[in-house]
């Protein structure tokens, strides 16, 4: 090799970091891929001669930039906190700022993995901080109903009055009372801990079917008993209630732990094995739209692609026009994209989310997908749409770079 031939190209060295501004910038392979074509070369300049030292030099220095692009870009992605949205106009909320409701009305609030809320009329409440695991709801005064979507490391914190709830996902209504200084919650799923005085230091834990009250004068005397928590009276469901069918019937409490249970604790491979054990099918066509759509989280969290889209087939056919079919359509795109490669099947499912919700908690996710499917199936006129569409909402979005790319900007 002659020298003429060992000298660094930096006409290709300046296109591969354009390259990489443009169109890697959102994805860490790429990333690394570029950092090591960057040090290869200057490995290669270093047996060249102390004539290229400069460029080597300065090689070196673009692919620490790129490393530590890729470093920051998987730490941003990894920290992303949780974003909610107010009302039914969806306005984008801001931690710390009091929400209040009139007398005659209920206000959702909506968080973007999944997990909503729901403030009472006459309800004083804010949303104290948010993180990429959870966020802290304070209740100053009213009634709030959650439901909290449960995630790998899910931690979410409800303070009302002296009182802490420590919340995995699960689903509930809490209540503070301020002038009677009361505290109240109902547990309908899940397991919650509860801590404040007069409990012990280990707090008081709750299960599904649950209440408890607290009033001023247990806890200012320091003696609340296990009275205080009893059986909570049977809830009307959210959803349509199965019809009658002669399967079987599910496994005996006496078997273990529930699938459900599991689940909640993050045990997905043993809460999957224990789903089968209570027949796969039937939970399907008998649980909740909620319990339907936890299943098939657990099976696709278990790795087990194939059980997961039979649950979330489930819950479309189920509850169809529900906040759950929709959420099931969004995850039966992922599971024919990145499972399966079904690019085109996978279009039409992200097309389905944003047909039932175009402003859910996932639309901007959802657009993105649509857009990498609709190219991957070799849809290009109608991936060029989606990505005008796409940086029309969200110009600064996770896709941008991609959607720029297939409109030529």
């Amino acid at each position: 090799m002659t020298k003429a031939d060992e000298r660094l190209d930096w006409g290709a060295l300046r296109r591969d970091v354009a390259d990489v501004q443009l169109h890697a910038a959102d994805n860490p392979d790429e990333l690394r891929r570029a950092g090591a074509r960057f040090l290869a070369t200057a490995r290669a300049q270093a047996r060249g001669g102390r004539s290229f030292r400069i460029g080597i030099g300065w090689a070196l220095g673009v692919a620490a930039c790129i490393a530590l692009a890729s470093a920051a870009w998987i730490r941003s992605r990894s920290v992303e906190v949780l974003t909610f949205s107010v009302g039914e106009e969806r306005v984008p909320g801001q931690a710390d700022r009091s929400l209040s409701t009139r007398p005659d009305e209920a206000v959702p609030v909506h968080f973007s993995d999944g997990s909503w809320l729901t403030l009472a009329a006459a309800t004083r409440a804010r949303i104290a901080d948010a993180t990429p695991d959870g966020a802290t709801l304070v209740v100053e005064d009213g009634a709030v109903n959650a439901v909290v979507i449960h995630r790998p490391r899910s931690s979410w914190c409800v303070t009302a009055g002296p009182f802490t709830v420590h919340v995995i996902g699960t689903r509930f209504d809490v209540r503070w009372r301020s002038i009677e200084q009361t505290f109240e919650l109902d547990l309908y799923e899940g397991a919650v801990s509860i801590y404040g005085p007069s409990l012990a230091a280990a707090g008081r834990r709750l299960s599904a079917g649950q209440k408890v009250r607290i009033g001023r004068t247990e806890w200012s005397d320091k003696s609340v008993g296990p009275s205080a928590v009893q059986p909570l009276a049977p809830k009307a469901p959210d959803l349509a209630p199965p019809a009658a069918t002669n399967d079987p019937p599910n496994r005996p409490a006496s078997a273990g732990p529930s699938w459900r249970q599991l689940a909640l604790e993050e045990k997905y491979v043993k809460a999957l094995a224990a789903a089968e054990l209570e027949h796969f099918s039937v939970v399907c066509r008998r649980a909740s739209g909620r319990d339907v759509l936890l299943l098939a989280d657990t099976a696709r969290f278990a790795g087990s692609a194939k059980r997961a889209d039979q649950a979330y087939r489930a819950v479309r056919e189920r509850f169809p026009h529900t906040h759950e079919a929709a959420m099931a359509a969004f995850f039966l795109g992922r599971i024919a994209y990145d499972d399966w490669r079904r690019f085109p099947e996978a279009a039409r499912w992200f097309d389905t989310y944003l047909t039932d919700e175009p402003d859910g908690v996932l639309a901007r996710e959802a657009s993105g997908r649509l857009m990498e499917a609709q190219r991957a199936a070799g849809s290009g006129v109608r991936a060029s749409e989606t990505a005008a569409s796409y940086l029309a909402r969200y110009p600064n979005g996770p896709h941008a770079p991609l959607a720029r790319s297939l409109i030529g900007h």
